[in-house]
């Protein structure tokens, strides 16, 4: 099956672990995202890095 699905996207501080812990279980729980990344957080609509350096998220993709 080629395309399709839906990602979410979480943003959260470096300095807030337990927040990325929560978040990527909420992932799992809601939407059943068995794959979660963490990366520098992007900008809205661009593929390139926020100027905030502090700044992360964590993501994935629900396929259909």
């Amino acid at each position: 099956q080629v395309g399709g699905g839906e990602e979410y996207y979480y943003h959260y501080w470096l300095w807030q672990p337990n927040k990325r812990k929560v978040l990527a279980a909420d992932l799992y729980n809601n939407y059943k995202v068995r794959r979660v990344y963490t990366r520098k957080a992007r900008q809205r609509h661009y593929l390139r890095p926020s100027k905030i350096p502090f700044l992360r998220e964590v993501y994935g993709n629900v396929g259909k």
